[in-house]
């Protein structure tokens, strides 16, 4: 046997190995997708309407999921960020203040905290930081709860049975075809 007949036999029989794996493949491509596009719909819809619902109303998306004591840690993660952004806005205007009033020449006008400056300068600057970071985790906050959500409303459907068998079946042929494709199946039984 020659060089060139060795080729072709090497790219036959590994053309052949390819074609037999994208058909087992297309086969369980096909069995997935022959859920009703009915149920697909619905439940793409639910999602969509649990994620929105989660996006515009906080913890709306956990009680559309019936998984309620989810939504009060949504809530209470919400108003312990409003909270802090609420106090540290509040010490920052305070500092303000007190930079102001002992840079103005006005004798009447008292600090209300009775720093120094760099003092102030620095707890300014603390206090700026940390309502940013308050304003960044409130965001954060919110986006977990969505993404929960969203999440949820996925695993909604999703077979959590004992039975852990795997079965798949050839690929179905399609009405254009005039014979049934050659395919490998496995069953799996525990």
């Amino acid at each position: 046997m020659n060089v060139p007949q060795m080729i072709w036999r090497a790219i036959r029989s590994w053309s052949f190995s390819v074609i037999l794996f994208f058909g087992f493949a297309h086969g369980c491509i096909l069995m997935h997708g022959q859920e009703s596009e009915s149920i697909k719909d619905l439940s793409q819809q639910r999602i969509k309407k649990t994620t929105w619902s989660a996006a515009i109303l906080p913890g709306a998306g956990q009680i559309i999921n019936k998984k309620y004591w989810k939504a009060p840690l949504v809530w209470g993660g919400m108003v312990w960020c409003i909270s802090a952004i609420q106090f540290n806005q509040t010490n920052l205007k305070n500092h303000r203040t007190d930079l102001i009033a002992l840079s103005d020449t006005d004798p009447t006008t008292e600090p209300i905290l009775g720093m120094s400056e760099s003092a102030l300068l620095a707890g300014e600057a603390f206090y700026q930081e940390q309502r940013d970071i308050s304003w960044l985790a409130l965001i954060g906050v919110h986006l977990l709860g969505v993404l929960d959500a969203h999440v949820d409303a996925h695993l909604m459907h999703f077979d959590v049975s004992e039975d852990l068998s795997l079965t798949l079946y050839p690929p179905m042929p399609s009405p254009n075809f005039r014979s049934t494709p050659t395919s490998i199946g496995i069953r799996w039984s525990f």
